[in-house]
Order: C-alpha cells, then structure tokens, then sequence
C-alpha cells in the first residue's frame, strides 16, 4: 500500500490513522512495523471495532470470527481499534492497560489483516449514525460488521448492535454479534482480569 501525502484526502476527524499492514515488509521496508498512513480503505472490508486491551478470550472470538466472515467473503478482515481505552477519555484519567499499544496491535494482527489504531477523541462527538456513515462505511467499506453482542459505540455509547442492524439496509453492511465468553460463570472482560 502506498503512503498518501498529507492532506491528501478530507475526513471529518483531524489526526490520520494509522494502518498497521500484517505480512510481508514493503519494498522500501523502514525500521519497527509496516506502518501505512491511509483515511480511506480501498474496497470492501470485514469490520470489527473494539479497544481488545489485553485481546483476551472474549476479544479472540471476535477476531477469530472476523477471520473467518473475510476468508468467507474473500476480503480484508479490519479491526479499527482506540490508542487509549474511551474510558480514560471520557473520565480524563491515565488509563491502566492490560498490554502497551504496538504489542497489542501486533496481537490483534495475528487474527486480522489490518489494524487501525485512532484516537478516541477524533470520534467521541460523532453521534451513532454519523459515525456509521463517516467511519464505519465512509472510511472503513464495511461490507460486514463483527462486534460483540454489548457492543456500545457512538457520542455517549447511544449506538447499539442495533442502532449497527437499522443501517444495514441503507448502507448494504451485514451485522454479527459474537456472544461473551464465559469463564466459571463470569463473563470474560479487560475490567475483571
């Protein structure tokens, strides 16, 4: 994937994202991770949104599930995912993490063809459908959309699984909710480990 000069392209949020391309090196390989600067996805994409700090058990399910709707559809799988859990956004505290950012993007790219980190400021006033239709269809071509049944997205969590299902038909999107994982009766997430 080539890189875009800067200012290249328009978007609703202010910083670029940054993809991190799983595979081979580029031809003109440069020191750390393939990092590749885009705004906008070139074709469709299976999508997943999630912070996966830690990318425990519950995260896994996602992203293997992910894989297997991409291998399906023959497509790139794509989990766009926040540098700093919302939480501490919102809250304007330091967040404790489970695993540094890079490690964790290098774990989710064992299950997804790429990884996009972002800011969670650059999209927190975006209300649900805003962000449907600038993001997850806009900037990311989801053709189908993979996230967990709690899933909550959008300015003030508004947005549901849901609120994802009503815009399927406009935007030609398919929805799918993985189920929590549970372990001895608790469901499996980065808060109780």
């Amino acid at each position: 994937m080539p890189l875009l000069p800067a200012g290249s392209r328009q978007s609703a949020h202010s910083s670029w994202r940054k993809i991190v391309q799983v595979g081979p090196p580029p031809t003109n390989p440069t020191p750390g991770p393939s990092v590749v600067i885009s705004r906008v996805m070139k074709g469709e994409t299976v999508l997943t949104i999630g912070t996966f700090d830690g990318v425990h058990r519950g995260h896994r399910a996602i992203l293997e599930r992910v894989r297997e709707c991409a291998e399906a559809l023959r497509i790139p799988s794509v989990a766009y995912t926040f540098e700093l859990p919302p939480r501490a956004a919102i809250e304007g505290r330091n967040p404790r993490l489970l695993l540094p950012p890079q490690i964790r993007y290098r774990l989710i790219g064992r299950y997804v063809d790429r990884v996009v980190p972002t800011s969670f400021s650059d999209v927190r006033s975006l209300s649900p459908e805003r962000f449907i239709a600038e993001v997850i269809v806009g900037e990311l071509a989801a053709k189908a959309i993979v996230v967990g049944e709690r899933f909550k997205f959008g300015r003030g969590r508004e947005g549901d699984i849901e609120v994802l299902r009503a815009g399927a038909s406009r935007y030609g999107y398919t929805v799918e909710g993985v189920p929590p994982v549970t372990v001895r009766g608790e469901v499996v997430s980065s808060t109780l480990i």
